[in-house]
């Protein structure tokens, strides 16, 4: 049945429009709207009616979604969900709440989500702090052991003594001593080591050998520790800036230097008379057994290489003469 006042299409018998409320009439033209006028007139209260049963029936009155139907608290009808005023009475019907179902499970995923992530934070948070302990632990073990290593090398090393490169060697001496020696060593050692020790270190860094000064471009004689003209040929590639301070003299005798590197004897007696002079030349292999053969054996690729590169840059210079 449609409303005469608002147009919306109730159920068939129904007394009051379920939109506007207003009551419901079959008549039309005048009759309606004059009813229509005394019915806007404000209507005097009604007296609450009790109340009525419900009458039991096995079809079940919730709406779609299973929503309670709405009961007019005026008259007790039971209306269709959602119905905003009384079929029978025309009361304005109580608002049912909304569910809140899905609103409620979208803020539990979003707690647990928050709570998953606080956890797996605090788990990385206590893994590092369980691991910086133990990596700062192993360096100092580490740094103690280098400690260590370094130390037995400053007391026991006989190079570094000898050169002064350990300048606390006074210093840490009675500390080792006492472990080795006799109770009455420590006694007399902090005593005597440290006036003796600056009393030697100047004779050991003297020079060895005084390489003669004709070997040279400049003609200046040169002090060596080991002797040797060219003390990396056997361990570098040469080049012209390695050499340039180098007489014609000096890059003759720093190619048979390679030969006496392995102990060659010489014919000229000029180079075994300066070879002989060396303490790391002993003058063992005969001139006819160092063949071509024997040097491609005993020479490593650096002699071979600079032998070669010598010999080129002689001749270029000029080829020195040799006393035989």
């Amino acid at each position: 049945m449609k409303c005469q006042f608002c147009g919306y299409e109730n159920e068939r018998g129904a007394a009051f429009c379920e939109n506007c409320g207003q009551k419901l009439s079959p008549q039309s033209g005048k009759e309606t709207k004059a009813k229509e006028k005394k019915q806007r007139q404000p209507r005097p209260a009604k007296e609450p009616r009790p109340p009525r049963q419900k009458k039991e029936s096995g079809k079940s009155h919730s709406g779609p979604g299973g929503s309670a139907p709405s009961v007019c608290p005026v008259c007790g009808t039971e209306n269709e969900p959602g119905t905003a005023f009384c079929n029978t009475c025309g009361s304005p019907l109580p608002r049912q709440p909304e569910k809140k179902g899905s609103s409620a499970a979208v803020i539990i995923i979003i707690i647990s989500s928050i709570v998953l992530i606080l956890a797996a934070l605090a788990i990385t948070i206590w893994l590092f702090m369980r691991k910086s302990p133990d990596s700062q632990s192993s360096q100092a073990i580490q740094n103690e052991s280098m400690t260590a290593g370094s130390g037995s090398i400053t007391v026991l090393t006989e190079e570094e003594t000898a050169s002064g490169a350990v300048s606390g060697l006074s210093e840490t001496q009675p500390q080792v001593q006492p472990q080795t020696q006799s109770q009455t060593q420590p006694q007399t050692q902090p005593q005597t080591q440290p006036q003796t020790q600056p009393q030697t270190l100047p004779q050991t860094q003297a020079a060895r050998y005084t390489l003669d000064g004709s070997l040279f471009a400049d003609g200046q004689p040169v002090a060596s520790q080991t002797g040797y003209i060219l003390e990396a040929s056997n361990s570098k590639y040469l080049t012209e800036a390695d050499i340039s301070h180098l007489s014609l003299k000096g890059i003759c005798y720093a190619k048979n230097e390679i030969y006496a590197r392995h102990h060659r004897k010489f014919l000229s007696a000029e180079l075994s008379s300066y070879f002989g002079g060396m303490d790391w030349y002993s003058g063992t292999i005969d001139v006819n057994s160092f063949s071509e053969s024997t040097v491609n054996q005993v020479f490593n690729e650096y002699e071979k290489v600079n032998s070669a590169f010598l010999s080129k840059i002689e001749e270029q210079m000029g080829t020195y003469q040799l006393d035989l």
